[in-house]
Formats: C-alpha cells, structure tokens, sequence
C-alpha cells in the first residue's frame, strides 16, 4: 500500500539494480541487458555497448539471469575457458552455441563469491542472508524475518523453488534455527 513505486522497482532486475546504486547500497556489478545481433550478444547498459564475448574473455565469471525473472529460473553462471568455448552452469559450449541458452533481455552480472567460511558448506551457488523488513506508517521500518539460502544438489542457485534450501535466523540472537526448509522441485 505504501510502496507502490519501490514494489514496481523490484519486478525488474536491471532498474532493482539501478535503485541500489542511487542510494549507495553495494550490489553485484550489472554490465548490461543482453540483446542478440547477427554477430553475437552484446551487453547494453546506458551509453555502453559491450560484445557478450568480449566481456567474458576480459571477467572470465559472470551470472547471467532473466530480467523479470523469479525464484531462480533461468539462471546461470557463464566461466570462460578458451577464445572459443565458455561453460555454461559447468556444461561446455561453443561461444556460437550461447545463442541456444541465452535470449534478449536476460541481465549480464558479475559472478560473486561466498565467504570462504560459507563457501565450505556449499560452493557451486551465491548462498544469499535475506532480511525481510516492513515499513509502519510512519515510515520506520521494522525486522520481521531473516533466512539464510543454501543451493544443493549440484544446482547454481540458492532458491528452493529450484532445490535449494532455507534456514531461518533467530531475530534475537542471530543464530541459525534448528530446522531447515527444504522444497524438492521434483515432488512439486
């Protein structure tokens, strides 16, 4: 009811990116919103033009996920292996194969890392800390839940709608609770 403007800002990815950076919040970097030519993709943020390619030679690691996407689908990490081949959530591909996985309007991030600490439970996705809050009236806001996402099973995403699984945080004490979520996208 009250943040109407901030719930819009959240329904795409690439403009969610654009509101952290006005207000100074740290965000993994955005090189662009995909879009497909006839030689390739090219990263297109603002006034700069970036060839997809390129960019991947130059980061060597990059996520890349669907723009108005939710809970994970369509998500990947993209690592560079040679001037000709990338994987793709850890499967090899030809650069002139990304066309099969990629399409326009997917956003091009940095890939980050996890705390080494966190990194030991499970490496192969970003285990994201989420804090939900909810703003009064008067516009203080309040916490109201935090959980811990882990990814499993060999997935590159830490959503449970794709398998991954939750931990909720004791608001008090900041500690783990004693009973995970766990969602088997198999059984849904």
């Amino acid at each position: 009811i009250w943040a109407k403007d901030e719930c819009r800002t959240l329904a795409s990815k690439a403009d969610t990116t654009k509101h952290l950076s006005l207000h100074g919040i740290r965000h993994p970097k955005c090189y662009g919103i995909l879009t497909k030519e006839e030689t390739g993709f090219l990263c297109i943020n603002g006034t700069e033009v970036t060839d997809l390619t390129d960019l991947l030679k130059q980061e060597k690691n990059l996520f890349v996920k669907p723009n108005d996407g939710i809970q994970g689908k369509g998500c990947f990490s993209l690592q560079y292996v040679n001037d000709t081949t990338c994987l793709a959530n850890g499967k090899q591909f030809e650069f002139s194969e990304l066309a099969d996985l990629l399409e326009t309007g997917y956003i091009v991030e940095e890939s980050v890392k996890n705390h080494p600490d966190i990194d030991k439970i499970y490496p192969l996705s970003l285990n994201t800390l989420r804090m939900v809050t909810m703003r009064d009236t008067e516009g203080k806001c309040h916490f109201i839940a935090g959980l811990h996402r882990f990814g499993a099973n060999g997935n590159r995403v830490d959503n449970t709608h794709c398998g991954g699984l939750a931990i909720g945080i004791n608001a008090e004490t900041g500690e783990y609770k004693e009973i995970a979520d766990y969602n088997d996208p198999t059984k849904t």
